[in-house]
């Protein structure tokens, strides 16, 4: 699947360009369209860390996610294979709704100190380790690439 619904934005950055599936066949089915759709997700957050490694200095050690989509052990383990970095999920995923709360505590007296906070937040977390070989995956995403780029310049007209 190509997600330009409002262009492509990552490495190809093409404002008219247009979303849709391709390579579909008769035998294309509703899982493979899900399946399309997940590794998307997967494949545009690749990029941004692809983006980020070569316009910086910085090294990346980990990946740490929240959010609804992290809920997926499916999409957290291919972004781990993608970006051959190590996923973590926290124990809750709606970190960012935790960390307004914690800090509106802390501001009100709720918690006298930083340190009560980080035994809250620190529970279990999972890791998605990248699969040694990795290949397939890379293969995959270049595919994606690929696709992407034939939905470039689609809405010329905008």
């Amino acid at each position: 699947f190509v997600p330009g619904f409002n262009g492509l934005q990552g490495s190809i950055s093409d404002p008219s360009a247009g979303a849709g599936f391709i390579g579909v066949t008769v035998d294309t089915n509703k899982s493979h369209m899900v399946r399309a759709l997940l590794e998307c997700i997967v494949y545009t957050q690749k990029q941004l860390v692809d983006a980020f490694l070569s316009e910086t200095d910085y090294k990346i050690e980990r990946l740490v996610v929240d959010g609804g989509i992290a809920k997926s052990d499916f999409i957290l383990q291919h972004l781990a294979d993608s970006t051959g970095l190590p996923v973590e999920r926290p124990a809750t995923v709606e970190q960012s709704v935790w960390g307004v709360a914690l800090l509106a505590g802390l501001q009100s007296g709720v918690w006298k100190d930083r340190s009560q906070i980080n035994t809250i937040l620190h529970g279990d977390t999972k890791t998605f380790t990248p699969k040694k070989e990795n290949s397939s995956e890379l293969r995959s995403f270049h595919r994606w690439v690929r696709a992407c780029k034939q939905f470039s310049n689609w809405n010329q007209h905008l």
